[in-house]
């Protein structure tokens, strides 16, 4: 006999499959060891369009770029951000306007410009969060932050997540500069 809890984790579950479905991996290419199994998830923007969304490529790019694991742009993320952005109005200025500061703070524009100066100016947004410019680089980060760690690369391959499986202790971040100012005053 089907139960309440076993219908909505049924749902629950069918739910996950959907969403995650385009992030990850296709498991046949995974198995024969190919690299389709990294292809890069493209899909069409709503929101931002031509050089405003290779720009969000290129950020999300410098905030988690590729290392051993995929990095944001590859798993989706510009276009996660893409919807998230074109779904509320009030971020919308907020996009629009930083994308703006950080293309015309750059020589001759932000994808132009060299790594490190790129580097630079967002360095520059994050040393100043009071302002709108650092509030867009904020909300950035922490939308590719958020999206990153929803797909299989950030969760399990990176985090090392297997599912419901019991832990004695978690270790946590181990980047003193992430941690709060009452811990580092005890560590």
């Amino acid at each position: 006999m089907a139960t309440r809890r076993t219908a909505l984790v049924t749902l629950a579950a069918g739910s996950a499959a959907v969403a995650l479905a385009d992030v990850m991996p296709d498991h046949e290419a995974h198995e024969a060891g190919s690299e389709s199994a990294e292809k890069k998830v493209e899909r069409s923007p709503v929101f931002f369009k031509g050089r405003d969304y290779e720009i969000l490529i290129r950020l999300t790019d410098l905030i988690i770029p590729r290392t051993e694991t995929p990095g944001a742009a590859d798993v989706g993320v510009p276009w996660r951000i893409d919807q998230a952005v074109a779904q509320k109005a009030d971020l919308q200025p907020l996009y629009r306007n930083g994308l703006a500061h950080l293309n015309s703070a750059a020589k001759p524009d932000f994808l132009a410009a060299a790594e490190e100066d790129q580097i630079a100016a967002l360095r520059a947004l994050s040393e100043s969060p009071e302002m709108p410019q650092g509030q867009f680089f904020q909300s950035l980060k922490a939308l590719t932050i958020e999206w990153y760690y929803n797909t299989e690369p950030g969760l399990a391959r990176e985090l090392g997540f297997k599912g419901n499986t019991f832990r004695t202790e978690f270790p946590g971040c181990t980047h003193p500069e992430h941690w709060p100012a009452q811990a580092v005053e005890k560590g």
